[in-house]
């Protein structure tokens, strides 16, 4: 990965050339380099909450910005950096086939879904390397809980992935959202 991400940098301003980029990342299960050993960003439970690492989430942060800066920059594409989805507590498919009739007791409360303090942090990062951020939020959760089904679309596909209909589903909000006006739906 070190050697593919160090590149990818200069062959989007030198061969693609594209006018928008869009990055996205997780943290859970992630780690990054501490003094040369995989450090990771945090510990998650079973119970779905999630304690940050302080010293590995400043090197992720400073990751990150390098990574903004250096695909974006004056010259550059137009650069976007996708926020983390929520993380349900169990597998979306699994849940739902056991409580087909009360789809909500596979809804997850929002704030152990969300681990809101990484988010802020990516939030800051992304606009101090002049990048702009997109929580996708707004398009999974209510002001309480992060449902497992929106306007009848199963949102994930097991612990952690979008299911790929509901984000067909979305797909306009988020083209406007990075101000894609001429935004083709691939669902129409």
């Amino acid at each position: 990965c070190v050697t593919v991400n160090e590149q990818v940098p200069q062959v989007l301003r030198d061969v693609v050339r594209p006018d928008v980029v869009v990055i996205a990342a997780a943290v859970r299960n992630a780690a990054v380099a501490v003094d040369g050993r995989p450090q990771p960003l945090g510990t998650g439970r079973p119970d779905n909450t999630w304690t940050p690492d302080g010293a590995a989430g400043r090197v992720w942060q400073e990751g990150l910005a390098t990574a903004l800066r250096s695909v974006g920059g004056d010259d550059g594409p137009e650069v976007f950096m996708l926020g983390e989805a929520p993380y349900p507590t169990q597998d979306a498919p699994t849940c739902l086939g056991e409580h087909a009739d009360a789809v909500e007791e596979c809804a997850v409360d929002r704030e152990t879904a969300v681990y809101a303090e990484h988010d802020r942090a990516v939030e800051q990062t992304t606009q101090d390397a002049g990048a702009t951020y997109v929580s996708p939020l707004p398009w999974l959760c209510g002001e309480e809980v992060c449902p497992a089904v929106i306007d009848d679309h199963v949102v994930y596909r097991d612990t952690f992935h979008l299911n790929r209909e509901y984000v067909l589903h979305i797909s306009r909000a988020l083209g406007a959202a990075l101000g894609l006006d001429d935004w083709k739906d691939p669902a129409d």
